[in-house]
């Protein structure tokens, strides 16, 4: 009877990467995106954003993108930023 030769320490290393890979499948879960996913939303955020500026600078209602990302309707200020009462 022989018995079969295994180095621990690669067996070692398979172990770790296994765990690590699982601990990494219960991340991805727990937090629901991936990083490619929170890279594109990060660059249609910043997308938004530059439309709601540049529509603030022109006066121009928000395309409807910008809407449903909570922005409101028609550009501008609410008419208390305008009230000069309220400059401290």
């Amino acid at each position: 009877m022989t018995a079969e030769i295994v180095n621990l320490k690669r067996f070692r290393k398979q172990k770790l990467r296994a765990d690590t890979a699982a601990a990494s499948d219960v991340n991805r879960a727990r937090t629901g995106h991936t990083k490619a996913e929170r890279a594109k939303s990060a660059r249609e955020r910043e997308t938004l954003d530059r439309t709601l500026d540049n529509a603030e600078r022109q006066g121009i209602p928000l395309p409807a993108a910008a809407n449903a990302a909570g922005f409101p309707t028609v550009a501008g200020h609410d008419n208390e930023d305008l009230d000069p009462g309220n400059v401290s």
